[in-house]
């Protein structure tokens, strides 16, 4: 789930630094995620990685969420009124224009190292609701002045707490699989948007 904006500080939104922040995710949230576990939950931090139903059912309910989840996603940000958001993300990926292998890694960190903090580590404090909160919170969907943004914040908080009861009634794996196949066909859809758009201005250009 790529935050509303990629400039942390003087930070520049290119290729470089999206793998250098995707690379940080899956360490240092990883590494933050299982010393939380190992200091506060009093448990062995890699039981996380083997507790919780088989993994082929993990695997199945969590990629049946994250694919629902992603294609209502799609749905709403199609609306009118989130154009602008639309428009945004569609412009951050022509900028960047990752290939399928930079897509799975960037979709595969953010997964594995943000399950592994959020619904690893801090779940089980907080709850699922004001963990998934904190969660849409922190990558700025939920801006008091951004109507429609915040509209698709609130769906962002409900996908993940969706997250959160996958990983209490499951597992981890299934919470990193459906985050992984959200952002994987999110990142999808917007090349497909991105390229449509550019076609449709290039056809509108010779026309002129």
């Amino acid at each position: 789930m790529p935050p509303q904006s990629f400039n942390f500080g003087a930070m520049q939104l290119n290729k470089r630094n999206l793998f250098l922040l995707s690379l940080l995710t899956l360490i240092g949230f990883s590494g933050v995620g299982f010393l939380l576990i190992y200091l506060f939950l009093d448990v062995d931090p890699l039981t996380v990685l083997s507790a919780g139903a088989p993994i082929h059912k993990q695997l199945l309910y969590g990629s049946l969420f994250g694919i629902t989840a992603v294609a209502n996603a799609i749905w709403l940000i199609n609306m009118k009124w989130l154009g602008h958001s639309k428009d945004f993300f569609g412009n951050m990926i022509q900028k960047l224009k990752p290939n399928i292998l930079e897509i799975c890694f960037y979709s595969m960190c953010a997964g594995v190292g943000e399950e592994i903090l959020f619904r690893g580590a801090i779940q089980p404090h907080l709850g699922i609701w004001p963990t998934a909160i904190l969660f849409i919170v922190l990558h700025g969907y939920l801006s008091f002045s951004n109507l429609a943004l915040m509209l698709y914040g609130v769906l962002m908080v409900v996908v993940s707490a969706g997250l959160g009861y996958l990983f209490d009634n499951f597992g981890i794996h299934a919470a990193i699989v459906a985050h992984f196949l959200f952002d994987f066909f999110m990142f999808l859809y917007l090349i497909h948007f991105s390229k449509g758009e550019k076609q449709q201005e290039s056809t509108e250009t010779d026309i002129e």
